[in-house]
């Protein structure tokens, strides 16, 4: 063999050693992800005298101002709309944060409060994967007198 070629293949050897011990280690090729884009939720489950709620509000963080009146009203800032609401079960989008306290806030019709109330959020993927991340949901009781 051609005395130039021995260092080119020695070195093109050690690469691809390098390489595949790099891939050995890591648990395969890293992976690529998608845009990432997403919105968490916070399910909402209002127990007791629902009666007369007509909508439930939550505002995100330990610092957070106390929840706005709906959307129909003038929200504060740091509050979130109600995106849907399926019997007492209220599902309010927020952004990709996953806050670990918050603020909900119940009204009556009239956007008069009812209740307001200081909830703890756990948070479990129900999307994506864990590599990349993806949506996120906490489910939390509000109970009405």
């Amino acid at each position: 063999m051609n005395d130039m070629r021995m260092p080119r293949l020695a070195a093109l050897t050690g690469v691809t050693v390098l390489a595949a011990a790099l891939t050995a280690c890591s648990g395969g090729p890293p992976q690529a992800c998608s845009a990432i884009g997403w919105t968490n939720q916070v399910r909402v489950h209002v127990t007791g005298d629902t009666a007369g709620v007509d909508a439930v509000t939550f505002c995100a963080g330990a610092t957070c101002p106390v929840p706005a009146p709906p959307p129909t009203l003038a929200p504060a800032p740091g509050a979130r709309s109600l995106t849907s609401h399926d019997g007492d079960v209220w599902t309010i989008s927020i952004d990709m944060t996953t806050p670990r306290t918050g603020h909900l806030g119940a009204f009556d019709a009239s956007g008069a409060p009812l209740i307001d109330q200081r909830v703890m959020l756990a948070w479990k993927r129900v999307g994506g994967t864990a590599e990349c991340g993806g949506p996120e949901r906490a489910e939390v009781t509000l109970w009405m007198p």
